[in-house]
C-alpha cells in the first residue's frame, strides 16, 4: 500500500475524520493501521476501540490524567518492534524500514519541532509523551502524520496532493532526536481479527467499567516508586480532594493544566453510545435508553469541565477550587447513575437472552 495516499485524519470529502478525533495519538495509529484491513476483515472501529471509560490518576514524581486504557489480552491484534537507532544512524534505519514497507512510530520531544504548537525556541524538550508516524523520505526530508490539532499551520509544510502529510527537515528533527529518539514498526496480526468474538466485546467492556468503578486505590508501597494509582471513582475522589485541600489555587491548576484528559473522557463516552444504539441486544432492552440520557449527561458535564480548564489557562481564576468542586461532585452523581444502569442493563439483557432461548426450545417442539 501506498502511504503517502492515505487520507489518515481527514475523511474521503477531505474533512476531518470526526470518529479519529475520538482517539488518542496512540489509538490513532492502531486506527490507521486498522484501515488496511477494513474491508477484507469488516473491523468495525467503534466495538474495537470502545474502552472502559473510568478516568484514571497515577500520582508519582507528577500526577497524569488519562482514561483506564487496557486493551489486555483480548486484543492482540499488533506487533511493535523497537528500531534500534543512534544519533549516527538513525535516519539511515528509518529509511530502510520505510523500504521495507513498515510503518513506523516516532516518540520524541514535539516541543523541539518549530511545527507543533507545543514548540519553544531554545529549550531542551519535556513533550515526549506524545506519538507520531513516518510514512516516507525525501532528499533530507521525511513525511509524517499528526493530528492537525497538534500541528502550527502556519508552519506546516504539507505534501502536495495529500494534506494529511507533513514534510519536515532531517536537521530540524536531529535536534529533537539529540535529546530523545524512540522508534518502532507497527504491524497488524490481521490473522486474530478473524478470531476476535466482536459480539462479546460491549459485553466485556460494560462488566469492565462497573468492576473498575469502585476499585480501592492502588498504593505502591515500594518506596523507590512511591507511585500511587486512583480509578473510577476513587479518582474523581482524589481531584476532589485536591479542590478542598488547602494547598494554594496554583496547585490545582497545575494539576489540571493538560485537560486534555477531559477530551478523552467525553470521547470514550461518546464511542460507547455508539456501540450501544448499534448492538441489538441492547437497543431492544428498556434501560439503554434511560443509560444513554445519563451518558449524554456526562459527556455534557466533561465538555464543561474541559472548557473551565481551558480558560484558566488563559485566565486564571481564583474560585478554581470551588468551580471544580462542583463539576466534580456533579460528575460523580451522574457516573454513580451511569454505573447503576450498567448494572441494570447486563441484567437485563441476559434475562432478555434466557427468555429468547425459552422462546426457541418451545416453537421447536
Amino acid at each position: 500500500m501506498n502511504r503517502l495516499e492515505q487520507s489518515y485524519h481527514y475523511d474521503e470529502d477531505g474533512e476531518i475524520d470526526e470518529f479519529c478525533t475520538l482517539l488518542d495519538c496512540a489509538e490513532q495509529i492502531l486506527y490507521f493501521a486498522l484501515k488496511e484491513y477494513k474491508e477484507e476483515y469488516k473491523v468495525d472501529y467503534k466495538k474495537f476501540f470502545c474502552q472502559d471509560i473510568n478516568l484514571r490518576l497515577e500520582e508519582t514524581q507528577k500526577i497524569s490524567l488519562h482514561f483506564n486504557k487496557d486493551y489486555g489480552d483480548d486484543n492482540p491484534f499488533f506487533i511493535e518492534k523497537k528500531i534500534e537507532v543512534d544519533q549516527e544512524n538513525v535516519f539511515l534505519k528509518l529509511k530502510e524500514e520505510i523500504d521495507r514497507g513498515s510503518l513506523i512510530v516516532i516518540r520524541t520531544m514535539i516541543d523541539m519541532l518549530p511545527h507543533y504548537e507545543a514548540y519553544k525556541p531554545d529549550i531542551i524538550g519535556t513533550r515526549d509523551g506524545h506519538f507520531f508516524l513516518i510514512v516516507g523520505y525525501d532528499e533530507n526530508k521525511f513525511f509524517y502524520v499528526d493530528s492537525p490539532f497538534m500541528l502550527k499551520e502556519s508552519c506546516c509544510i504539507k505534501l502536495e496532493n495529500n494534506k494529511a502529510i507533513g514534510i519536515v527537515e532531517e536537521d530540524v528533527l536531529a535536534k529533537a532526536f539529540a535529546v530523545l529518539c524512540e522508534a518502532s514498526t507497527l504491524s497488524v496480526q490481521s490473522e486474530h481479527l478473524l478470531d476476535w468474538n466482536m459480539e462479546d466485546r460491549i459485553e466485556l467492556i460494560l462488566n469492565r467499567i462497573v468492576e473498575n468503578y469502585y476499585l480501592e486505590p492502588q498504593i505502591n508501597t515500594d518506596n523507590s516508586t512511591n507511585r500511587q494509582k486512583y480509578i473510577g471513582r476513587s479518582a474523581l475522589e482524589r481531584i476532589l480532594e485536591y479542590s478542598q485541600s488547602e494547598q494554594p489555587v496554583e496547585v490545582l491548576s497545575l494539576i489540571l493544566k493538560d485537560f486534555y484528559f477531559t477530551h478523552l473522557m467525553l470521547a470514550k463516552r461518546k464511542i460507547l453510545r455508539m456501540c450501544l444504539m448499534d448492538e441489538k441486544k441492547y437497543s431492544q432492552c428498556n434501560t439503554t435508553e434511560k443509560l444513554i440520557g445519563y451518558i449524554d449527561q456526562s459527556i455534557r458535564e466533561w465538555d464543561k469541565f474541559k472548557l473551565v480548564l481551558v480558560k484558566n489557562l488563559h485566565v486564571p481564576n481564583k474560585n478554581l477550587k470551588q468551580i471544580v468542586s462542583d463539576k466534580v461532585n456533579k460528575l460523580i452523581t451522574i457516573e454513580d447513575s451511569i454505573v447503576k444502569e450498567i448494572r441494570e442493563l447486563i441484567s437485563e439483557s441476559k434475562q432478555n437472552s434466557y427468555t429468547n432461548k425459552d422462546v426457541l426450545v418451545k416453537n421447536y417442539y
